[in-house]
């Protein structure tokens, strides 16, 4: 397999070049004279898996019949793609969320 840069636009006249396998679908290698290949997306539009994906995890945390995690924290691994934008990134067949929650004890209060 080998690898391709593929460009993307980021709005107000910016590209954002990432590197990609040359067989994921909607890659075009560039042409004659182009350096790059390009996206059949923003990067903007790309991103937009984020959303969805962040929204439903934070609603299972916040849906938790246990006191409510102090911190969150969530690592979404994507991988971008020419046609399909962003796609969630996979390591061994399965989708790289990692998802931390922290509580933190309080002090007690009234006690003399």
């Amino acid at each position: 397999m080998m690898r391709g840069l593929l460009q993307f636009d980021a709005g107000d006249g910016e590209i954002v070049v990432a590197e990609v396998d040359d067989e994921d679908p909607g890659f075009v290698r560039a042409g004659a004279g182009e350096l790059f290949a390009r996206a059949e997306t923003t990067l903007s539009q790309a991103l937009e898996v984020l959303r969805p994906t962040a929204r439903a995890l934070i609603g299972r945390v916040e849906s938790l019949d246990t006191p409510k995690p102090t911190t969150t924290e969530m690592e979404i691994g994507i991988k971008l793609n020419g046609r399909a934008g962003a796609v969630l990134a996979s390591a061994g067949g399965e989708c790289h969320i990692k998802v931390r929650l922290t509580w933190l004890r309080q002090p007690a209060t009234g006690t003399q």
